[in-house]
């Protein structure tokens, strides 16, 4: 009589493994088919965007103004955010290549005595920054256009200027604010005392 409970308990153990993995393989098999939202397709304005992103929080900004510069290419709905952010990267890489010149030009008054790679380098670095400052000339008056089309989205029906400021006052100036207590004076120009 043992003898048969335990075929009937081992049919039962048999049974529910044999349930669980069906289930566990059903799951997976559903998980595995279910696919979540797309990511864009390579040569799309989307695709160039997420790559720029990615990029950027990578720190390779040199890549992330190629991938700017393509979205550019053509009018789309990421040209405006591309515009202005490729604005900020351009002149950041102008500003970076200027002053890397300015260091490389100190190491070759410093190396008096081969400064030639150092000039080569220099000339370099000075024609990168060239090439970034007109790409950010060419970019600032397409981003001021775009700017003043967003603003006319602001509007009212009547046909004039919503106040963007409306219902603001300005914080009246406290005896310890340092900006009520000193003039706005001009910063000086590099060089200049």
């Amino acid at each position: 009589m043992s003898f048969t409970n335990r075929k009937n308990l081992s049919a039962r153990r048999w049974r529910a493994v044999a349930i669980a993995l069906s289930i566990v393989g059903l799951l997976a098999v559903g998980t595995s088919c279910s696919s979540g939202p797309q990511p864009p397709q390579p040569g799309t304005p989307a695709f160039y965007w997420a790559a720029a992103n990615e990029t950027y929080r990578a720190g390779d900004v040199l890549k992330t103004d190629e991938n700017l510069q393509r979205i550019l290419a053509t009018e789309n709905e990421f040209s405006a955010r591309a515009r202005a952010w490729d604005a900020v990267i351009s002149a950041g890489l102008t500003q970076a290549y200027i002053d890397l010149a300015d260091t490389w030009e100190a190491g070759a008054r410093a190396n008096r005595n081969n400064p030639t790679p150092f000039r080569k380098q220099v000339s370099a670095l000075r024609s990168q920054a060239s090439t970034s400052a007109i790409q950010f000339a060419e970019d600032t008056p397409r981003l001021h256009v775009s700017c003043r089309d967003s603003r006319s989205a602001g509007r009212s029906e009547e046909g004039g200027w919503r106040n963007p400021g409306a219902g603001f006052r300005a914080r009246p100036a406290a005896g310890g604010d340092a900006a009520a207590r000193y003039p706005v004076e001009r910063m000086p120009r590099r060089g200049q005392p």
